[in-house]
């Protein structure tokens, strides 16, 4: 699992009931700083990397093509080694919603976020937020999952 506070913030391998899931979720990361990171996280021989970044991106004013290059950088540094990338869309933001259309017309998935689906802050998950996230990848996940540890 590769992303934001988003990714940070939740135990993976209780929500998917996947022993071997590995979270490289870092609070406040944009896609620049996800980008950085890749290569600790490519050494480590993931099967499958679930990314959800763009959040951060929309909150800081970052132009949508540097966004939307930063992504596709994520994604032939992953698929060029053989790795399977799901990448997910990220949740409303309201305050920035043109914005964070970026990242949720690149990903992959889309995950069907509303604003229901976020904390008083109006960036972070509730749990539907995360149930509808778990539902979104379990199927996908579950095809790399090694249940006996």
């Amino acid at each position: 699992m590769l992303g934001d506070s988003h990714t940070e913030i939740v135990n993976w391998r209780l929500l998917l009931r996947c022993p071997n899931i590995a979270n490289h979720g870092v609070g406040g990361n944009n896609t620049a700083q996800i980008l950085q990171r890749l290569p600790d996280v490519v050494a480590l021989k993931p099967k499958l990397i679930v990314l959800m970044a763009g959040t951060n991106d929309a909150r800081r004013y970052v132009p949508p093509p540097e966004t939307i290059a930063n992504l596709q950088a994520i994604k032939e540094g992953v698929t060029g080694l053989g790795i399977e990338l799901i990448s997910l869309t990220p949740p409303p933001l309201p305050s920035r919603g043109n914005a964070i259309s970026t990242a949720i017309s690149a990903a992959s998935v889309t995950v069907p976020f509303t604003d229901d689906d976020l904390m008083s802050d109006k960036i972070h998950l509730r749990r539907s937020g995360y149930a509808k996230w778990r539902d979104a990848v379990a199927p996908i996940v579950e095809k790399y999952c090694d249940v006996t540890g």
